[in-house]
């Protein structure tokens, strides 16, 4: 090979490397976050209030895989008049699942429009969607609070009426608190906090998308509700805390 042709092939061959290098660097480097409207459909899906417990997609295919192998160990012409329920079962999820997401693409428009003209100010929702990891699957924001404010017009009865309500969505967003891992973000136990009442028409705790869905529901419905018939609710004040937490579900080998 004559040196010319020698020169020729390192040249290519050095050009190829650094092209690799350069695909190997773009593939290697985190690709910028594009914030997300708080009333885009992506912030809405990862809040969405009507999602079936997830225990239903895995404890209903659980139960069609148990008798359908309970078939195959037996004589299944004998018991061929079950396979309709077996399939039937199975469908189950599948159908909730379609239902479900028919029913977020319904309920969508109006969670856009509420968005846009609340019945009143809602300082602190256009937050969501901002950051990458909230709301999204799994993470919690340490501290979320809440705090009602009402005109100078209110009752003493709206007043204790709004108390009983945020009393009553600190109960239903803490059900949306699964089983931890006991070791979270380098800390032991559970890091999340319960929802509590904490001071006049205020309440606090952690949050996920499940616990913002709940929120939501109480702001458009309940306290939307009150407002509509006494107009006394001037705002709703929502203050979220700058630490966000992946919190990892008890895996089911470790919890048995």
């Amino acid at each position: 090979m004559k040196a010319e042709d020698i020169h020729r092939t390192a040249d290519r061959a050095r050009k190829r490397a650094e092209r690799e290098a350069a695909r190997q660097q773009r593939r290697r480097a985190p690709k910028a976050y594009t914030p997300s409207a708080a009333d885009s459909r992506k912030v809405f899906h990862r809040i969405y209030p009507h999602t079936p417990n997830g225990a239903v997609w895995i404890f209903l295919p659980l139960v069609a895989a148990t008798i359908g192998g309970t078939f195959l160990m037996m004589d299944w012409k004998q018991y061929a008049w079950l396979l309709p329920y077996v399939v039937g079962v199975s469908l189950i999820p599948v159908l909730a699942y379609l239902f479900t997401r028919a029913r977020e693409w319904w309920d969508y428009p109006a969670y856009k429009a509420w968005c846009k003209q609340p019945p009143f100010p809602i300082t602190g929702w256009d937050r969501l969607g901002a950051a990458e990891n909230f709301p999204k699957n799994l993470f919690w924001n340490d501290l979320l609070t809440v705090t009602v404010n009402v005109s100078s017009k209110a009752s003493p009865e709206t007043i204790r009426l709004i108390e009983d309500m945020l009393y009553l969505f600190c109960k239903a967003a803490d059900k949306e608190f699964y089983d931890a891992e006991q070791s979270q973000s380098g800390l032991a136990g559970d890091i999340r906090k319960k929802w509590i009442k904490a001071g006049p028409l205020t309440a606090a705790g952690s949050a996920d998308g499940g616990v913002l869905g709940k929120l939501y529901l109480f702001i458009k419905k309940q306290l939307g509700g009150i407002h509509q018939q006494t107009q006394h609710i001037a705002g709703v004040q929502l203050s979220f805390s700058q630490s966000v937490y992946k919190i990892a579900p008890v895996e089911i080998d470790s919890a048995g």
